[in-house]
């Protein structure tokens, strides 16, 4: 066996240890790995939100692109037209019969994984006018309640809603999970 031989299959088996030591370093808590946590976090830097709604939350969702100095939001960064480059539905008014379909259909095109953000007391309950709550329809991951919720809470939602995407914690995620285990094992 000549030199050049050796000196490969000994390049190749040190290779094959860097390469476990790294598999193993990059194996972190509840079998996430490193790149999953890396794509996480890099995805909640970059929200990706689509608006729906009226009312009083919509206006106050407005507001975050205007000259109020807690808000760093523009229009262009805050809200996208094409449905399907978006990962975040923040739903805000009373939801009818007329709007739940085209809810419906605005989620099924989000990218993956998708989130849901509820704002106010209409679109998370129904309030007084006795219509659905969004969570009859699709997974909420973050609540934001009033009515209308005040600029602290707006933006106290998102920060809530940017840890989780952070974190990798989808409501939906998380249901399609249950969906697949047996029914004694699934739990919320």
């Amino acid at each position: 066996m000549s030199k050049s031989s050796k000196k490969s299959n000994s390049s190749s088996m040190e290779k094959n240890e860097d390469l476990s030591q790294l598999e193993g370093i990059a194996q972190v808590a509840n079998g996430r790995s490193l790149f999953s946590k890396i794509k996480s976090w890099s995805r909640s830097q970059l929200l990706a939100p689509f608006t729906v709604g009226a009312g009083c939350c919509a206006r106050e969702i407005m507001r975050l692109e205007g000259p109020n100095p807690q808000s760093h939001f523009i229009r262009e960064r805050f809200n996208h037209e094409r449905v399907e480059y978006c990962d975040i539905l923040i739903v805000s008014g009373v939801i009818n019969e007329k709007l739940s379909p085209y809810i419906l259909r605005v989620y099924e095109k989000m990218m993956e994984p998708k989130y849901c953000v509820a704002v106010g007391t209409c679109s998370a309950t129904g309030a007084i006018f006795d219509t659905m709550a969004i969570d009859e329809l699709i997974p909420v991951d973050v609540y934001i309640p009033g009515c209308p919720p005040s600029m602290d809470a707006l933006v106290g939602g998102i920060e809530i809603l940017r840890s989780k995407v952070a974190k990798g914690e989808s409501r939906a995620e998380l249901l399609k999970l249950q969906a697949n285990q047996p029914p004694e094992e699934a739990s919320l």
